[in-house]
């Protein structure tokens, strides 16, 4: 299954694509079709991989569009269908492939849109499943707005217990893009990144302070699990969080967990709703934000809260650590180590959200949020004002102002030299 483009000649036939792949790495997702559903209905990760890509078609849609993760919940635009005439008409589409099928199908994402006439806004019928919840849920749902498009007639053979479906395009009211068949496309580039090349790949992540440890944070989430805090190496190429079931494991000492003293992590990720596939590279013992840990790699959403847009997240899965075990904790001791850290340096996977650009480049301004009334009585700590430029540098940094420069020892090193 996959979400993205399609173009097609004159007589609608596809001839070249990009397809987005969504679910879970080395999986099979079950589909169920069902006449008594509305449009496709997708369960928590799969949805979150398909909003997150919907914010990235056009420039109108990351302004305009609303994506509602309750159970049953959709997307909606602020307008009528019709305004968003250019999204429709594009070649935005479905990629399926079912197993034992030699052909794929194309449906477009118009299939699921309608206009609601009570708010004047365009409902599109990507609806969220909670599978965390609910078994069934972890099936995707493929309803009445999905066959309106085909013709579908089923088989049933008695004597070897064999169902078959069959789908063939309508007669009547196929949608453009609508396709059956097994014609080989060219590959396209990614039309992903269209709205981050268009605003030159720069956007403003908020810092967050933490006036009792003084230690700063940004909002981030991996595998769409939700947005909570990540420390940041700013020259660090990896993404590192810490697992559900993180545990302490000091030579000599009981084990405790992570979100105990000395560590005072947030054991955020829970691998046991990521459907890996059942080998999942394991890594460490490694240092990573002066931790000694070990754990797992996982391939999934790395996203970073954005001031702007949306979802400010890798279109394709970005590498990170989940630490499950952590040895020690260098100087971080005793202090808050947050959901883990995102690095920022040349290969981190957070670049990916961009496109990966060649020149990679982000500035930090961090406000005064200490209290220094003891030394000034009328000092006013600022907790707001702090950000990230992520892909550019603000007005605020000038050639001609006093600077220092200074180059680590090592390519991608974290160690600077003192005279």
């Amino acid at each position: 299954m996959g979400f993205g483009l399609v173009q097609t000649n004159t007589d609608n036939q596809p001839t070249a694509g990009y397809w987005q792949p969504i679910g879970y790495p080395g999986q099979r997702q079950a589909v169920v079709l069902a006449t008594n559903y509305q449009g496709i209905g997708l369960p928590y990760y799969l949805w979150f991989q398909v909003t997150n890509l919907l914010y990235k078609v056009d420039a109108t849609f990351n302004e305009d569009l609303t994506c509602d993760y309750s159970v049953g919940g959709m997307c909606k635009l602020k307008q009528s269908c019709a305004t968003y005439a250019n999204v429709w008409s594009t070649g935005w589409t479905f990629n399926f492939k079912f197993q034992g099928a030699q052909d794929y199908i194309l449906i477009p994402i118009g299939s699921f849109a309608e206009d609601d006439t009570t708010t004047g806004e365009c409902k599109i019928y990507i609806q969220f499943l909670n599978d965390n919840k609910h078994s069934e849920s972890g099936n995707a749902i493929l309803g009445s707005m999905f066959l309106q498009n085909f013709k579908n007639y089923v088989q049933y053979d008695l004597q070897t217990s064999e169902t078959t479906n069959n789908l063939q395009l309508s007669d009547t009211n196929t949608l453009n893009f609508a396709y059956i068949g097994s014609d080989s496309l060219q590959e396209l580039d990614t039309p992903f990144n269209l709205l981050y090349s268009l605003a030159g790949g720069k956007e403003q992540i908020f810092i967050n302070h933490d006036t009792f440890e003084f230690k700063s944070t940004v909002g981030g989430q991996l595998g769409f699990q939700l947005n909570t805090q990540f420390e940041v190496s700013l020259l660090g190429q990896y993404v590192q969080t810490f697992q559900y079931n993180c545990l302490n494991k000091k030579d000599g000492l009981r084990f405790t967990s992570c979100e105990e003293e000395p560590i005072n992590a947030i054991n955020y990720f829970n691998s046991t709703v990521y459907y890996d596939i059942y080998n999942t590279p394991t890594y460490g013992p490694s240092e990573y934000g002066g931790y000694n840990t070990s754990g797992f790699t996982y391939k999934s959403g790395v996203c970073l809260k954005a001031n702007t847009i949306k979802y400010f997240c890798t279109t394709s899965p970005g590498l990170f650590y989940s630490a499950d075990s952590v040895y020690n904790n260098h100087w971080n001791y005793g202090s808050a180590a947050g959901a883990g850290t995102m690095g920022f340096g040349k290969t981190s996977p957070v670049w990916d959200i961009v496109g990966a650009p060649d020149t990679k480049m982000f500035d930090i301004d961090m406000s005064c949020f200490t209290d220094w009334t003891w030394a000034e009585p009328s000092w006013t700590a600022t907790t707001t004002q702090s950000y990230l430029n992520f892909g550019g540098f603000s007005d605020s940094y000038k050639s001609t102002d006093a600077k220092t420069s200074i180059v680590p020892e090592q390519g991608g090193s974290i160690l600077f030299s003192l005279l």
